[in-house]
Formats: C-alpha cells, sequence, structure tokens
C-alpha cells in the first residue's frame, strides 16, 4: 500500500470514528446538534473533506532523499544515518537493507550515535544477548 493510500486510509478511519459519534450519542433521529444548532454530521463531512484534500506530508520524498544524499556524500554524519534510514524504509527510493547498512557503517564511522545504535542493535537483540 502507497503512502497515500495509507495517509487516505488513516482520513478515512477518522471519519468513521467521527460520523459513529455523531450517530451513536444524538437524540432520537440520531443528529447532534450543538448549541448554535449545526449538525454534528455537517461538521463530521466538512473536517473529512478537509482531511481528503489536504496534501501529505511526505508528498516529497525523492527530493529530501535526493537533498540527503547529496549532504552525506559531504560527510555529515547525520545525513549518513538519514539516508540508511530512507533505504532501509524505502522512503523516497527502493528499499534496499544493504545500502542502508553501509550508510549505518559510514555514520557510525564517524562517530554518530543513531549510526553505531543501527549497528549494535541486531547483535544486542540477538540470542546470545537477548532482547530488552
Amino acid at each position: 500500500m502507497t503512502r497515500r493510500a495509507q495517509a487516505n486510509n488513516r482520513r478515512f478511519r477518522i471519519f468513521l470514528r467521527i460520523s459513529n459519534f455523531s450517530s451513536a450519542s444524538g437524540d432520537q433521529d440520531g443528529m447532534v446538534q450543538t448549541r448554535s444548532g449545526f449538525d454534528m454530521k455537517f461538521v463530521a463531512l466538512a473536517f473529512s473533506c478537509l482531511l481528503l484534500f489536504a496534501m501529505p506530508a511526505s508528498a516529497d520524498d525523492a527530493r529530501t532523499f535526493d537533498a540527503m544524499v547529496a549532504l552525506a556524500n559531504r560527510g555529515d554524519a547525520e545525513a549518513q544515518y538519514h539516508v540508511g534510514m530512507m533505504h532501509n524504509n524505502g522512503i523516497g527510493t527502493q528499499q534496499d537493507r544493504s545500502q542502508a547498512l553501509g550508510w549505518f557503517q559510514k555514520s557510525a564511522a564517524a562517530n554518530d550515535p543513531l549510526g553505531a545504535y543501527k549497528l549494535a542493535r541486531p547483535i544486542r537483540e540477538s540470542a546470545a544477548f537477548g532482547p530488552d
């Protein structure tokens, strides 16, 4: 499922929760009205339209990835970690765990604690050490 589909799915679930609240907590005909007389279903519909047409925050992942790679190639340890995470999670690029590992190694070599953590985490969670 794409990020846009996931965002739309979340918006639809929020709309369903709002509309279920409206019909479950109203008077006999299922309508909830505020003191000013607005129907809550109208408010829920307006809110869902607003959510539906809102642009997701992650709409420009590819450009963000390219900018982060440029910083990482200049030696920025934090950017190297973030490029590794983007490869690891497939944000702005295809998911590639081996590329992610390489970027985490570069980040750790540049003394970034998050890069070192991503390298040490699988070892710590192995059977020899046990989970937290």
